[in-house]
Order: C-alpha cells, then structure tokens, then sequence
C-alpha cells in the first residue's frame, strides 16, 4: 500500500507550494510604498541636478537608460518632479517683499 507522501497528498505539518509562494510575495502596500519612495527619490534628484538626467543617474547611481525608463514608466515630467520634490526638499527661507527704489533721471 502506498504511503500518503508516494501518493502526493500532505500532511498537515507540510505547506504547499502554493502558500510557500504566496508568503514569498511582498504585500501590494509594501510595493507601493517602495514605489512611491523610488519616484520621489528619481524626482529629487532630478530638481537637484536641473533636469539634467546625466548627472541626475549619476547622483542615484544607476545608468542613464535605466533613469529614462523610470521616467516613463512613473510618468514623471518637470510639474510632477516640483510636485513630488516641493515635499521633500527643504523651501527656500521667506523674505520679505521689498519694494525696488524707483530711480528718477
């Protein structure tokens, strides 16, 4: 008579592959998250470095063609990188408004 492993049925102390792979998953909220933090990093650094996407990839240290592709697949134009950075990136002090001495001639 064959066993219930030759049979290919499980026990209760073995887990299938199934619930081994689905606790091999990282949640939908953890990946959003990652997400979110890697398009405002990629945003970031492009305000830093002046929308120039060269020096931009250098500072996060990935390739320029990588630093493209995440720019398109986040949708992220320069409205979208003030956006997301003007969160992140400390503001400018505020001045007062002074006004400017008119000259006479």
């Amino acid at each position: 008579m064959l066993s219930n492993q030759e049979r290919g049925v499980m026990s209760d102390t073995t887990t299938s592959a199934a619930e081994t792979q689905q606790a091999a998953k990282p949640s939908k909220r953890l990946w959003a998250i990652c997400r979110n933090a890697e398009r405002t990093e990629i945003a970031r650094a492009l305000i830093e470095n002046g929308h120039n996407r060269t020096h931009a990839a250098a500072a996060l240290g990935i390739s320029r063609r990588t630093l493209l592709n995440k720019i398109k697949q986040y949708g992220l134009t320069r409205a979208i990188c003030r956006q997301l950075a003007g969160d992140v990136l400390p503001q400018p002090p505020n001045t007062p408004n002074t006004p400017t001495p008119v000259v006479q001639n």
